[in-house]
């Protein structure tokens, strides 16, 4: 009885004859057994799943006891039968008497509990085994259009995930709709720490791919770092990951550390401190930053498949993860070399890093770089069309938002302060009219370089919006409006 049929541990690796991958048939009709003489197996089983068994036979017995206890039902040898004997492995396996046969070999609860984890175990070493062959047989393909890295990575993954605790199920729509009705007001999602953005997205949502898109110097990732940093998830702060593909880790957290800090991050590159206490206020912050459950990881040119390995690292350092910040589209290496159409490649990035968010139950804020066709008309405010020569990215994104920043253009739009020895008297009209327009520049660009607009141009559940926030680019801050003024 319970028979396992294993690898010789004097067998070679490298051994090519054939061995039988490990299973225990008996183990599983014990189990299986034991589930229709007493449900309540299954309580405690409930990591086993219809693809660890090594029959077919038995998985599709299985996935009927589950079906059965879905809908409420006793699972028994009688109400099992009519849900597998006409099914070909079934019959294969000797009809209803194997059914039978299989019953019959009930053990009892607590040991159908122990044969349960014996043969994930060894779905895991029939899986390990799978793993390993693909590691030697893409060893010795000559692909040299996918480096070995990224095949490390791939097989890496994969090892993890058979081992990997499940996040639970989300909740169900009307238990999730009951759950907003008790607590009317209260965010449900991943606080971004903005207050305004928070009321209109209610919070950054398990499983969306969100776009943080811009022109250069509007502020993306300050405006990241920002969200990274406050994020809250209920009342703790958010387990958050942050990759930064284009900028160093140290960056990163220069930008942080002169938001808490207020010290402009020009003093902390120069070292001009005003004082020793200022300095101080630097080395206090950064010794919050690094309290934070906030990982920041540099590194150039990662691939989808190597940004959710380390995703999968960073889960388990932290002992859990809210929110993934990748930034940015444009330094993520496409996981085929060969495809040269960047629309195409873009594709094959989204997808993965979509599923990722799924997978691990996380938003993931993608940050991209807008083209130059915004520069090109006289609003450039972004729009989603800016998006149509980036492939599906509208499409694959669940939300979408734009930073913009008015001053950025104002300042480079500065009109020629009139010379007072060039007037001419109360008749000269060019010269008023220069005074005038210098006038209304100086109150725009009063009131536009504390102010960033994020235009809310698509959210896939809710309303699409402008939100202001205050901007201080000297210390690399967003905030909420009227905080800080």
């Amino acid at each position: 009885m319970n028979e396992v049929i294993a690898i010789s541990r004097d067998a070679s690796p490298f051994d090519q004859t054939f061995r039988e991958p490990p299973h225990s048939l008996e183990a599983e009709q014990a189990f299986l057994g034991g589930v229709m003489a007493d449900n309540r197996v299954l309580d405690g089983a409930a990591f086993l799943k219809p693809e660890h068994f090594a029959l077919a036979a038995h998985a599709c017995i299985y996935e009927a006891i589950l079906a059965l206890r879905e809908r409420g039902r006793v699972a028994d040898p009688l109400t099992v039968k009519p849900l597998v004997e006409n099914l070909p492995v079934i019959v294969e396996a000797g009809g209803v008497p194997y059914l039978v046969g299989v019953a019959s070999a009930a053990v009892g609860r607590l040991n159908a509990i122990e044969y349960a984890r014996l043969i994930r175990d060894l779905w895991v070493r029939r899986e390990m085994i799978a793993v390993g062959q693909d590691i030697v047989a893409a060893g010795y393909t000559p692909d040299f259009d996918r480096d070995a890295m990224a095949i490390w990575t791939d097989a890496e993954a994969r090892v993890e995930a058979l081992t990997e605790v499940k996040a639970p199920e989300e909740p169900g729509t009307l238990e999730r709709l009951e759950e907003i009705y008790k607590n009317p007001g209260k965010l449900l999602g991943v606080s971004c720490g903005l207050t305004a953005l928070d009321n209109l997205l209610c919070g950054f949502q398990a499983g969306q791919l969100i776009l943080l898109a811009g022109r250069p110097s509007m502020g993306k990732t300050t405006l990241a770092a920002s969200m990274a940093r406050k994020a809250k998830a209920g009342d703790d702060p958010a387990k958050v990951a942050f990759f930064t593909l284009e900028q160093s880790k140290s960056e990163i957290e220069i930008k942080i550390i002169s938001d808490l800090a207020s010290v402009p991050m020009e003093t902390m590159r120069r070292g001009t401190y005003a004082d020793a206490s200022e300095f101080g206020r630097v080395v206090d912050a950064h010794n919050r930053l690094r309290k934070m459950p906030l990982a920041i990881l540099g590194r150039s040119g990662m691939t989808p498949a190597e940004i959710r390995a380390e995703a999968r690292h960073i889960k388990r350092r932290l002992g859990g993860l809210d929110a993934v910040f990748v930034d940015q589209l444009t330094h993520i290496a496409p996981p085929d070399k060969r495809t040269t159409n960047r629309v195409h490649q873009i594709g094959e990035i989204l997808k993965p890093l979509k599923a990722m968010a799924r997978e691990l139950g996380v938003p993931v804020v993608l940050l991209h770089q807008l083209s130059r066709g915004v520069e090109a008309r006289e609003n450039k405010r972004p729009t989603l069309q800016d998006l149509r020569d980036s492939g599906e990215i509208e499409q694959d994104a669940d939300v979408v938002m734009f930073v913009y920043r008015e001053a950025y253009y104002l300042e480079r739009d500065e009109p020629v302060q009139p010379d007072v020895e060039d007037y001419e008297g109360p008749s000269d009209r060019d010269y008023q009219a220069a005074i005038r327009k210098r006038e209304a520049w100086e109150r725009n660009i009063t009131r536009a370089r504390t102010a960033a607009e994020v235009i809310v141009a698509k959210q896939r559940m809710g309303p699409i919006d402008t939100v202001t926030l205050y901007y201080d680019g000297r210390l690399s801050r967003f905030g909420d409006v009227g905080r800080y003024e």
